[in-house]
């Protein structure tokens, strides 16, 4: 019995054997080892919004197609890539042949790279799967648009046969207040930015017998940048004009063409804004304050964006002249026994006075003892003047220019009138304006301490003019030989006096009289009875000689004779030499020179006036500075101390007229 049940194992075990054997030849043939493979060649990049058609075969171990078989389409990143089965194909009507392609729609949304991955997983086929990478670029899609820009974007299209119209395309933005988009032709639409924010193009793309997809492609709005061209002024004057642009950039920094700018003043009553073309304007300045010079892009549909400059408009002057010193009888005002004050013509015309005003030479209707002000007051004439000239303690504004009087001249004068100076029948302070007769003739002057010189006219009806001198000649300063230059513009100083040729070589400077504090320039401290060169090879345009003569500081001191003169160059550059006791070089030290010396702060000049120890000037900005003596504010720079300042320093705003 126990070989019998050996026996019947090993039957068994056999029989087990040939069974597990068939079986596995059984398994064998039902599950069938295809193999995937490209119909066509693929794409391995696309670009953003390009739909292309892939199709595949599956082949048996033989190499034969297999029909009638559903694969499964995919990608590693469907944010990326996008696929789509487009159909099953039907069996092949040839009996021999089992070839058939399935086919799949591929759409490229965003930019990276992903694998289209087909996988085979039916009943009786062996598992496959075949990984294809694709790179997706951007394409010429934007990634970035500025506000009011637009772009034309499309669809492309890679092995695609069928007919345009059948795609069905249609577009969209996800923020129409962002983005706005207008189909163009059968693929194509233009995208325009309104506003800056962030905004997707969203393209449904339906195919007939196949599911629709969508393109998402997400666009960044940036803003407008206005730029100044050139620089804005920061600052202006009274009546002074200048042109502003801009430039218009986009979102990268690229300038844009096409763009209408929009200008404005936020107060009209300070700034003018006149368009002289889409990118530029004028600004006139009305009127003192402050006000913005707005450029503004304000298309209909669009963000308004816009670009804002503040300018500061200050009083603007045309005319500045420097007067005091020391009287030779009446009451002194400050220990020094100094005084000064200084008269400016606005470019509006009007007149006003700083400094001290003892006897009425600030024009404001008051005089006496702390009669005194370090700001510009006005003057109450009501009429409008072109030039001031200010002497010792009185001044006469003019409606023309004060150095050229004709008989249709307008001139009033005010301050003292002890000798006469301001007309008879007036009294001797006359603290208001007075009207003088017109004058008959043509002629120009300057008055000095105790001379003065002018050209005049060698007859009522002549054009001749004759250079002259006259009062006290201590010093030689009255210059005898004069007459041997011809065509000069003259200017007297205290004890000196000084004048520029007018004919060639024009611009030359001659100094006569005291030199002793280096006033004449020529690089001495020596008197001279004629006329010396100013040296240093200067051309200039304008000359002023000035001078205070105190007699003590009331401590019983004497104080030097601070005789000095400065004059500008062609260019508007100042030059001063003589005395700087008190600062009046303007060269930022206290250094007595006797050749010309620049003065500090880099400003250029279109006029000068040099006092009796203190010089303004006005810029060619039509601002006013001044240096030197500041006793009683005579520099008008709001400091109302007893000190002095070596470099210049800006007037203040004057008092609004009332």
């Amino acid at each position: 019995m126990v070989g019998a049940r050996r026996r019947s194992w090993s039957l068994s075990a056999a029989a087990f054997a040939i069974l597990l054997l068939a079986c596995e030849e059984f398994s064998t043939e039902a599950l069938l080892r295809v193999d995937v493979q490209q119909a066509a060649a693929w794409p391995d990049t696309l670009d953003v919004a390009e739909i292309a058609n892939l199709t595949v075969e599956i082949l048996d171990p033989q190499g034969r197609a297999i029909t009638g078989v559903e694969v499964d389409w995919g990608t590693s990143d469907s944010t990326i890539l996008q696929v789509s089965r487009l159909a099953v194909p039907e069996a092949s009507s040839r009996q021999d042949s089992l070839a058939a392609e399935l086919t799949a729609s591929l759409c490229a949304h965003a930019p990276g790279t992903t694998e289209v991955i087909v996988n085979v997983d039916r009943a009786g086929l062996g598992p496959a799967e075949y990984r294809v990478p694709v790179v997706v670029s951007r394409g010429d899609w934007p990634s970035v648009l500025t506000v009011t820009e637009s772009d034309t974007v499309g669809v492309k299209l890679t092995n695609v046969e069928d007919a345009l119209e059948e795609l069905g395309l249609e577009w969209r933005s996800t923020d129409t207040g962002v983005l706005k988009v207008s189909k163009l032709g059968a693929l194509g639409a233009i995208v325009t930015a309104h506003a800056r924010g962030s905004a997707e193009v969203l393209v449904n793309v339906g195919r007939a017998g196949s599911d629709q997809t969508e393109f998402r492609v997400p666009i960044t709005v940036g803003p407008l940048d206005i730029q100044e061209a050139v620089a804005w002024p920061d600052t202006m004057t009274t009546a002074q004009t200048d042109t502003v642009q801009v430039t218009i950039l986009n979102f990268d920094g690229l300038p844009l063409a096409g763009i209408d700018v929009e200008w404005a003043s936020s107060n009209a009553a300070v700034l003018e804004v006149t368009e002289l073309d889409s990118l530029s304007a004028t600004v006139t300045a009305i009127g003192r304050g402050s006000a913005e010079v707005v450029a503004r892009v304000d298309e209909p549909g669009f963000e308004t964006t816009e670009y804002r400059k503040q300018v500061l408009v200050l009083q603007g002057w045309r005319n500045v002249s420097a007067g005091g010193g020391e009287p030779s009888y009446g009451p002194p005002i400050t220990g020094a026994g100094v005084h000064g004050h200084t008269c400016g013509v606005t470019t509006a015309g009007e007149v006003y006075c700083w400094g001290d005003g003892y006897y009425g030479q600030l024009g404001t209707g008051a005089s006496g003892r702390g009669v005194l002000s370090s700001v510009p007051l006005p003057v109450f004439t009501g009429i409008r003047f072109r030039e001031v000239v200010a002497g010792q303690f009185h001044n006469c504004a003019c409606s023309g220019a004060c150095s050229t009087f004709t008989r249709d001249q307008v001139v009033f004068c005010w301050g003292w009138n002890l000798d006469g100076q301001l007309g008879d029948g007036l009294p001797d302070v006359q603290p208001v304006p007075a009207a003088l007769p017109s004058y008959g003739g043509l002629w120009t002057i300057s008055a000095g301490g105790y001379h003065s010189c002018g050209a005049r006219n060698r007859d009522l009806w002549s054009d001749v003019l004759i250079n002259d001198c006259w009062g006290f000649n201590g010093y030689g300063q009255l210059g005898d030989g004069l007459d041997t230059l011809l065509n000069v513009l003259v200017s007297a100083g205290a004890f000196h006096t000084c004048a520029i040729t007018t004919d060639e070589p024009a611009g030359t400077a001659y100094c006569w009289g005291r030199g002793a504090e280096g006033q004449l320039g020529d690089g001495s401290e020596t008197n001279r009875l004629t006329p010396v060169p100013v040296s240093g090879g200067l051309t200039f345009k304008a000359i002023s000689a000035g001078g205070d003569y105190p007699n003590d500081a009331g401590d019983g001191m004497s104080l030097p004779d601070g005789s000095f003169t400065c004059g500008l160059t062609l260019d508007g550059e100042a030059y001063c030499w003589g005395d700087n006791w008190f600062g009046q070089l303007g060269d930022g030290t206290g250094q007595q020179s006797s050749t010309p010396v620049p003065v500090a702060g880099n400003h250029t000049f279109t006029s000068l006036a040099a006092g009796y120890a203190h010089v303004c000037a006005v810029t060619t900005g039509q601002a006013i500075y001044c240096w030197g003596l500041n006793a009683v504010g005579q520099l008008g720079s709001g400091d109302s101390g007893e000190g002095l300042e070596r470099s210049p320093v800006r007037v203040a705003e004057p008092e609004i007229r009332r």
